[in-house]
């Protein structure tokens, strides 16, 4: 993690988006999953960067996110590994 606490973060889950905005941290989303439907605002205000099983890996690194919260247990087609890979080398994470 580059920055603690993270100031900029991409939820590819809708439970991470709907507990952030519930905590009043909204404003450290920079992108969410195309699932993502509540608060109603969310799909206004963020752009969205992943479906359930997929996730346009170079555009989650143009956020440059400090931290990427995803389900636990694995699922969503690696790309937590290959955001962190990506990261580490200055890559595009597609190469797995």
């Amino acid at each position: 993690m580059r920055q603690f606490p993270p100031r900029r973060i991409v939820c590819l889950t809708e439970e991470t988006v709907e507990t952030l905005y519930l905590l009043g941290e909204e404003h450290r989303i920079v992108g969410v999953s195309g699932y993502a439907v509540r608060p109603p605002r969310v799909r206004k205000e963020k752009p969205r960067v992943s479906a359930f099983i997929s996730a346009d890996i170079p555009k989650i690194l143009a956020l440059a996110p400090d931290l990427v919260g995803r389900r636990a247990g694995g699922g969503g087609d690696g790309v937590g590994w290959r955001v962190s890979a990506a990261s580490a080398v200055g890559g595009d994470g597609a190469g797995e």
